[in-house]
């Protein structure tokens, strides 16, 4: 769950720096370290998007990973062992993933929402964070 919530707070990041135009982050840049470093994510947004869209790429990989592996623990179904031969244990792999893949869907609905809805004050918050993960992504993907 936690990857998946590191995922949709990306998301989330990446929706609220979408709402600020370049504009209004000029504006911004004045007031602080939040605003400076929103500003130079708005003039230079394909590193933030590279570094979001990293992030968020790995985060569901592991997450659908481990919910394969921990949907492998669940107890075959009967009804797959007789109507599936040999491959009844996909059931409970595939049924984890489902599963992640719902509360994917929802927790990145609920963040983007939120993110959205705030205004600029979320951007400003994650302004900082994704400026210094941008930095290091933007570094390895040169």
């Amino acid at each position: 769950m936690l990857l998946l919530i590191v995922r949709s707070a990306a998301l989330a990041a990446d929706a609220a720096l979408h709402t600020v135009s370049l504009a209004r982050a000029k504006d911004l840049s004045t007031t602080g370290l939040s605003g400076q470093s929103l500003f130079r994510l708005k003039s230079a947004p394909e590193d933030a998007a590279s570094a979001l869209r990293t992030l968020q790429t790995f985060a569901l990989v592991f997450a659908a990973g481990l919910a394969a592996y921990a949907g492998s623990y669940l107890p075959v179904p009967q009804w797959a062992e007789a109507n599936i031969p040999g491959l009844g244990h996909l059931v409970g792999p595939f049924g984890g993933v489902l599963i992640g893949a719902v509360l994917a869907t929802l927790t990145d609905l609920i963040f983007r929402a939120l993110a959205v809805a705030s205004g600029e004050r979320p951007a400003l918050r994650a302004a900082r964070p994704v400026r210094a993960l941008s930095g290091g992504v933007s570094a390895v993907l040169r």
